[in-house]
């Protein structure tokens, strides 16, 4: 585990796979930094598929959260861009299946005949 001086030094601009190697080995700082890199790519990237600003806002944070949390399992031989953006995508993409899934309840809902009116009939 690294500590509070983590090897994040001034002037060394570490690539985002040797960021995400610090972060494997415990390194916050560094997950920071990924963080600062990526956050206004990422809202770029979901706010035009997304219908309101606070939920591509949202889809970022959950997918800062995801990438934290499932950092070991990130191969340092491939490029973290890709990784993160794959990350967000399926995010993305469950966003719409259970935003589908709750219109479709509330479609139903809305649809179905009112129990007085069945016994009226």
């Amino acid at each position: 585990m690294m500590n509070s001086q983590d090897s994040l030094l001034p002037g060394k601009e570490l690539s985002d796979e040797e960021l995400a190697a610090e972060t494997q080995a415990g390194s916050r700082r560094s997950f920071e930094e990924l963080v600062r890199r990526y956050t206004h790519r990422l809202f770029y990237y979901l706010r035009p598929k997304t219908s309101t600003r606070q939920d591509a806002e949202d889809l970022v944070q959950e997918t800062f959260l995801r990438a934290y949390r499932n950092i070991d399992r990130f191969d340092l031989t491939y490029k973290f861009s890709t990784w993160i953006y794959t990350l967000a995508t399926r995010l993305l993409i469950s966003f719409y299946r259970k935003k589908k899934f709750n219109e479709s309840l509330t479609i139903l809902a809305d649809s179905s005949p009112d129990p007085r009116e069945q016994v009226a009939v």
